[in-house]
């Protein structure tokens, strides 16, 4: 993890926040969840569908190509950085992703659609133990 997305500030969470889409990238790429599961609280609902996305996608054999996640932008709506009435922190994320393929021992499978236009998520995060960890992630924007 970054160094500055270890810091409890604005700053670091907006570092944190980039930095957990590339844990996120690293599972599309392996198929291994438990970088970003480290980070993240049960709360976290677009954690959830990744989780399953990829225990879908690489299963029996099967792998996924594609699906990188592109941060567009990060920001933090808060302009005193405070945190919300449950104690949060929030950070807004602009992302686009790439088309996710699926391959299996017979090959092609399929094609899901990335996101070309991006779109926002929120994400509350707190500080815990040295470092941030995400309590919920949420798509604001629903990409037309």
């Amino acid at each position: 993890m970054p160094e500055l997305a270890r810091q409890e500030s604005r700053e670091g969470l907006e570092a944190f926040a980039a930095h957990w889409y590339e844990l996120a990238n690293y599972g599309y790429a392996t198929g291994d969840v438990e970088p970003v599961r480290a980070v993240s609280g049960d709360t976290c609902l677009v954690c959830d569908g990744y989780y399953r996305t990829l225990a879908s996608g690489y299963v029996d054999g099967d792998w996924i190509a594609g699906g990188e996640v592109h941060v567009e932008g990060v920001t933090t709506p808060s302009y005193d950085f405070v945190p919300t009435a449950d104690g949060y922190f929030q950070a807004i994320i602009t992302i686009t992703q790439e088309p996710l393929v699926y391959y299996g021992p017979e090959g092609y499978q399929g094609t899901a659609k990335g996101i070309g236009i991006p779109l926002e998520q929120i994400m509350e995060a707190e500080f815990l133990d040295g470092g941030w960890h995400v309590r919920t992630l949420e798509t604001l924007v629903v990409q037309q």
